[in-house]
């Protein structure tokens, strides 16, 4: 029999150990300097990028082992700690590279984390209200029917074995505490019905001879035990509601962060280009010629290092390009491979770049050629990890009239002829979804965006479930 395993919060002192040695060397070092380390600094930086890796194992490690059935690296409840640790710390990491300034697009990052952080709180307290095995598997209801039964015949044999004073006080207590059933509050409100619950034990103890309270321990443990139990039960199908709830919320607010997150990689990465014209390139070029002017000879070197940043911007050119409009590809921002498609869009457009300037300049193909096998093996590697998953079908009969809800819910507020979320002014591509014979015209590209890559809707705004993707792709199959 699978016995549910108490929740422990292990995570979240090993979180705040390590944010407290962070904070540590942190004000050591505003102490050194005098000041509080700059976003663009050495120290600031570096935070930010240790950060920010944090972040991108907190967003793929997890992903990747509850995704996968036939991995056996550690169970799933030991990666949702990590998890967890790596969100709090990344995230604390990341604020602490902001220099405490939030203006613009870092500004909207910093804070799409602070709302993702305070989602994850949430979602572990909810996480906690189900009741699971070692594995981290969630009990269904029968299992937990058993221990009760058990529970129940366990608090009933200690009661027999006392006083009839103690069975009349410890069976009113047990009633009394009995929880209401279906109720969000057995979810939400967890540690006030232990408190009540804790306090109607108190009264029932107070009745009773102070010599005799030392016996009491036993059944306080069986009844605690016994109410758990009772609580689970009736809060099972409520907690995987609002956990269900969650994901639809959270989820979207995690793809939201990581695009953010790109633009602003994106946003760096045109920084330095342009920092480099500005502060580098330009002025050098201005002291070769007011040189030239005065009938000087320039200094060789501010015509070397201004090509040297010439060329590094060459190379940035299509890796910046990239990430500013990966946004309007969720098969890269959605992705839990994220952090490994940005270093192969660099790689690869560094790649494409030099094939491109080394053939202008007059190269032979032949001296260049080497490019393009990496520039492929890239490209291939990164259609290999992005590839839609195994289609997952509903078993079981779905309707034309439930196919056609799934979509008008949460596909038509894009796709109808007059779109009711406001950032969309015009269907995209013209695909309409509002009617049968729409649907029907365009299950195609439903099935391949909606049911197998699930970039769609885009960022999962409309919080759209599994089990409707699966029961799309039931009915798309059967058309």
């Amino acid at each position: 029999m699978n016995s549910p395993v108490k929740p422990s919060a292990r995570e979240l002192w090993w979180a705040l150990a390590a944010i407290s040695a962070i904070t540590a060397l942190y004000l050591l070092a505003v102490r050194q300097w005098q000041a509080i380390p700059a976003a663009s600094g050495l120290v600031g930086h570096g935070i930010g990028v240790i950060g920010f890796l944090l972040m991108l194992s907190t967003e793929t490690l997890y992903s990747l082992r509850k995704r996968s059935r036939r991995a056996t690296w550690g169970r799933p409840a030991t990666w949702l700690r990590i998890h967890i640790f790596t969100g709090l710390v990344g995230s604390y990491m990341v604020l602490l590279h902001s220099s405490f300034k939030f203006n613009g697009l870092a500004g909207l990052a910093m804070l799409l984390t602070v709302v993702v952080v305070a989602s994850g709180f949430i979602g572990r307290y909810i996480y906690t209200a189900v009741p699971r095995n070692a594995d981290g598997l969630m009990l269904e209801a029968g299992d937990l029917q058993a221990r009760i039964a058990t529970a129940e015949a366990d608090w009933q044999r200690a009661l027999a074995s006392q006083p009839a004073a103690w069975q009349t006080l410890g069976g009113r207590a047990a009633l009394a505490s009995q929880p209401p059933a279906g109720s969000a509050m057995l979810v939400l409100g967890r540690p006030l019905l232990r408190w009540r619950q804790r306090r109607q034990w108190r009264r029932a103890l107070s009745q009773i001879d102070p010599a005799a309270r030392v016996q009491a321990r036993e059944l306080e443990r069986l009844l605690e035990r016994r109410q758990t139990l009772q609580r689970q039960v009736s809060s099972l199908a409520t907690a995987r509601r609002l956990l269900s709830l969650w994901h639809s919320v959270h989820i979207p607010l995690g793809v939201a962060l990581f695009s953010v997150a790109f633009i602003h990689i994106g946003a760096l990465i045109g920084t330095i280009m342009a920092a480099n014209v500005f502060m580098v390139i330009i002025p050098n070029q201005r002291k070769i010629t007011a040189a030239l002017l005065k009938g000087e000879t320039p200094d060789p070197r501010l015509g070397a290092i201004g090509k040297q940043r010439s060329l590094h911007n060459t190379y940035l050119t299509l890796p910046v390009l990239a990430m500013m409009v990966s946004n309007h590809f969720p098969m890269i921002t959605d992705s839990p491979h994220a952090w490994l498609l940005a270093g192969l869009i660099i790689l690869a457009g560094g790649w494409a770049r030099h094939f491109l300037v080394r053939t202008e300049v007059g190269d032979r193909h032949a001296d260049v050629a080497w490019t393009l096998p990496l520039i492929g093996a890239a490209l291939a590697f990164g259609l290999l990890i992005t590839q839609p998953g195994k289609l997952t079908l509903f078993e079981g009969e779905v309707s034309d009239a439930e196919a056609l809800s799934i979509v008008q819910t949460r596909c038509a507020a894009c796709h109808a002829e007059h779109p009711t979320d406001k950032t969309i002014k015009v269907a995209p591509k013209g695909v309409h979804l509002e009617t049968l014979e729409e649907l029907k015209r365009y299950a195609a590209q439903v099935e391949v965006q909606a049911v197998q890559n699930k970039a769609m809707p885009l960022g999962n705004r409309t919080g759209m479930q599994d089990e409707e993707r699966a029961k799309l792709g039931t009915w798309i199959a059967k058309q």
